[in-house]
């Protein structure tokens, strides 16, 4: 018999997160939505009188409190439809939270046009003069740099409305990938189980290759099935992205999408055009694990399997929270104090459950603690991402606690940078306290999948999603065949042709949520080079640079990020830090070919 993916009810109320934290019930948040959408109207009474400055500073305050109360509506409804993605109550709850969303937007839409009117030299007196007023004063030079981009009132209005429809094409892959596609059952090494998503790693990992050649088959078929869908759906997204991007008079929809950042166009393309000028490297890696595993040919499969074939790679949930304390002890006693309180009082929903969201995330809104959402399988590997997704939390908690509401998000440049310390700290921790070769070996190669995953992969990733942006605006309509073709070739240049190109691997660009985030993926690549150098100076135990972190923690976008980030000691205008990151994965590399003789098992 499959092994049956437990209901919720079924999930100890310790594993699950804590969303009364946030609303009591469903018709406490059902009240306040509706307070909200009485609130919101009061909006109107400011058009045409920002040039009063009193009014001004109201009115932003006012932005404030409406962004933040619709901000728990969104939290709320997220948390409850990741916990079951069919349950049609919370799929609603998510359609009129996006609803409210849009109202926002448009009641919103006239003031930044209107704060565009005004003579920038009286509301930069005003700043002076005005400690409140002065809170807004990075909020307003942000509006001002962007003032090319900003639309008449009545324009802005139109196209926040629009938002609600022409995001359906991220809603639609949800909705298709977590709660409409079945993946059958297939065979694991204890039997026959259902495939899901939660699953499917923890199968690609399996010592046994007809295992893992079965559910690779097995999830892209899944997929293969649904092409025709998913590549109009991906490609009406990017149609979305490059209106967007024409109708603000950016140059792309690359760099519309990094604009509102201010971060310069040259950051993605050096990173694509530095990762593969090293792409040998990688070719490397793939022949050390082909030989690892004693193969004659390398296939897809193959990648995730643990090449230390006697490790023992499972770990509980209570042994991985000790190990992951232990591992942040360098950042301090107040920094694992918050990890501990996480991880006891709610913050985190820790198992699968039937229908639940697949993968992991961290969601957070100014008001509320952050949220974790794990699939725990009892793993090294799960380790590691409770690891990454703790420093998101970590990273919005200090933002939070730090920060007013305005300047409490940090950016998505700096989104991966907390999150791929916490793991750099952890893989240190662990290196350091192990003395069995194999698990020595087998954590060198997990540092290494780091790097293939987070630098390479997010690499190829973001060049992919540069290059049908790019042909969609030279008016060519993206099909199955055309991503296939695009995809399959991009990701032979950067694995090389030491391993088999099974077809499937060309389906890959269908099962990817992150492209329908925005030219977001990048960002893991140098959040992770950023990380790796600021992860030096923590486990070096230098004071200045801890210190330096965790200001920069604090920090929210209270200034640009790469400001924040140079402050912090990685100045990421400059491919340095990419290329330090390939001579460490370059360094990695030679520790595992050391371990080789035959095979460390």
């Amino acid at each position: 018999m499959p092994e049956k993916i437990k209901a919720r009810h079924e999930i100890a109320d310790e594993f699950k997160w804590r969303t009364s934290d946030v609303f009591a019930a469903d018709a406490a948040w059902e009240s306040e939505y509706s307070a909200v959408g009485e609130r919101l109207a009061r909006l109107e009474a400011f058009r045409g009188n920002l040039g009063d400055m009193s009014k001004l500073l109201e009115c932003l305050r006012l932005c404030d409190e409406l962004e933040q109360r619709i901000g728990l509506l969104w939290l709320y409804a997220l948390l409850k439809s990741s916990e079951d993605t069919a349950n049609s109550a919370y799929a609603a709850m998510n359609s009129k939270f996006e609803g409210m969303s849009a109202k926002l937007g448009a009641a919103q839409s006239f003031i930044v046009p209107e704060i565009l009117t005004l003579d920038e030299w009286q509301v930069r007196t005003h700043l002076e003069k005005s400690s409140d007023l002065a809170l807004y004063r990075q909020y307003l030079e942000n509006i001002w740099r962007q003032k090319a981009h900003v639309l008449s009132p009545e324009m802005e209005e139109v196209l926040a409305l629009a938002h609600e429809i022409t995001d359906a094409p991220e809603t639609l892959f949800s909705m298709i990938d977590n709660a409409d596609m079945k993946f059958g059952t297939v065979t694991s090494d204890e039997g026959e189980v259902e495939l899901t998503h939660g699953r499917y790693k923890n199968l690609m990992e399996s010592k046994n290759r007809d295992v893992r050649r079965e559910a690779f088959t097995a999830y892209y078929r899944a997929y293969i099935a649904q092409k025709n869908t998913l590549a109009a759906n991906l490609n009406a997204w990017v149609k979305r992205n490059i209106f967007y991007a024409n109708m603000r008079k950016y140059d792309s929809a690359l760099h519309g999408s990094l604009s509102s950042g201010n971060i310069p166009v040259e950051v993605y393309t050096n990173l694509i055009d530095t990762v593969r000028k090293h792409n040998g490297l990688m070719y490397r890696y793939i022949d050390i694990r082909r030989k690892f595993l004693g193969l004659d040919e390398l296939h897809f499969y193959d990648i995730y399997t643990p090449i230390v074939k006697e490790a023992d790679t499972k770990i509980s949930w209570e042994d991985a929270k000790v190990t992951l304390l232990k591992a942040l002890a360098p950042l301090g006693t107040d920094y694992v104090d918050v990890v501990r309180r996480a991880m006891t009082e709610g913050w985190i929903d820790v198992y699968e459950n039937e229908g639940k969201a697949s993968g992991a995330y961290c969601a957070e809104m100014h008001g509320a603690h952050p949220y974790v959402l794990m699939n725990f399988n009892d793993t090294i590997g799960d380790l590691l991402t409770l690891a990454h997704e703790v420093g998101h939390m970590i990273h919005s908690y200090y933002s939070h606690e730090t920060q007013p509401y305005v300047y409490g998000n940090y950016t998505i440049f700096v989104a991966e940078v907390a999150s791929t310390v916490n793991e750099a700290l952890l893989m240190d921790y662990l290196l350091r306290t192990t003395d069995d070769k194999n698990m020595l070996a087998y954590l060198v190669n997990e540092s290494l999948e780091g790097f293939r995953g987070t630098i390479f992969r997010q690499t190829m990733f973001a060049e992919f999603e540069m290059r049908i942006h790019e042909a969609v605006t030279g008016g060519n309509p993206l099909t199955h065949e055309s991503l296939c073709e695009m995809y399959s070739r991009i990701n032979r240049d950067y694995y090389g042709d030491g391993i088999i190109h099974d077809d499937e691997i060309g389906y890959e660009w269908a099962r990817i949520p992150h492209f329908y985030m925005g030219f977001y993926v990048y960002q893991y690549a140098t959040g992770m080079s950023a990380a790796q150098a600021l992860a030096r100076g923590i486990i070096s135990g230098d004071v200045d640079k801890i210190q330096a972190y965790l200001k920069f923690l604090g920090s929210g976008c209270s200034d640009y990020s790469i400001n924040l980030l140079r402050e912090a000691g990685v100045d990421m205008s400059s491919p340095a830090p990419i290329e330090m990151a390939m001579a460490e994965f370059e360094s990695l590399l030679d520790k595992m070919e050391s371990f080789y003789e035959g095979s460390p098992a």
